[in-house]
């Protein structure tokens, strides 16, 4: 099938109408179609990709649940990051997709409209709020060519960690994939090392914040990922142990 996106014009307009459309939002019909009456509000591209069907099980189990629409969605859509960027698209396909309409119900259920079927004006936007364009660009970035037996390795580390997601993918670390790589490593031998029971999120969130200071005097692009994992690791542990003091 051929990608479709919103007209600016469109877009707009269903932004600004949120509040008046809400109750459209949580129902099954489409509606766009009586909505912008005889304005043309969508057009087709021509990057063609393949049929994604949403998965939902239901269960409760939305890491899990995340992770695989994510990988599906990647496979699905072979494009770009500059075609990813693309908020028209996004949330044309979160407007006018059945059944991404019904599986960001599910998932979502009443949390604003305007994150999950638009893309906010920050970087965020695209990487954690929109319902769509958050599972393309979470694969994207973990995506690991190099692990023939599972490249989404990495993806499904950083889907059991979604509280830390959003400290860490508008960072620094989050935009180069071996200090990607090193992170997660290092945040998955973490957990091992304090257990299930434990919460991993201040500590993560201020071991962050130590990693970007470094990176910012330090070039972390001469790093290989074991070693911004030992260096992400240590920091962990040591902001544990002082935490703790």
């Amino acid at each position: 099938m051929f990608l479709g996106y919103f007209t600016e014009e469109a877009y707009d307009k269903l932004l600004n109408d949120v509040d008046i459309n809400l109750e459209k939002y949580s129902g099954t019909e489409e509606w766009l179609t009586e909505y912008f009456g005889n304005d043309a509000y969508f057009a087709l591209s021509s990057v063609e990709v393949n049929k994604f069907n949403p998965y939902y099980t239901g269960n409760g189990n939305e890491d899990e649940n995340d992770f695989i629409n994510a990988r599906n969605l990647y496979e699905a859509f072979k494009i770009t990051p500059l075609q990813a960027t693309n908020k028209y698209m996004w949330a044309y396909m979160c407007h006018a997709n059945q059944e991404c309409r019904k599986y960001i119900q599910a998932r979502w259920g009443k949390s604003s409209v305007s994150d999950r079927y638009f893309v906010s004006g920050d970087g965020l936007g695209l990487y954690y709020w929109n319902a769509l364009s958050r599972l393309w660009w979470w694969a994207h970035l973990t995506y690991d060519k190099d692990n023939t037996r599972d490249p989404y390795a990495l993806t499904k580390i950083l889907f059991e960690n979604q509280m830390v997601g959003r400290d860490f993918l508008g960072t620094l670390n989050g935009r180069n994939f071996n200090r990607t790589k090193g992170v997660l490593l290092a945040l998955k031998d973490f957990k091992e090392l304090v257990g299930p029971k434990e919460g991993i999120d201040k500590y993560f969130r201020e071991s962050n914040k130590i990693l970007n200071r470094y990176a910012a005097i330090n070039v972390f692009d001469f790093l290989d990922a074991e070693e911004i994992k030992k260096i992400a690791y240590d920091t962990l542990v040591k902001v544990r142990n002082n935490m703790k003091e």
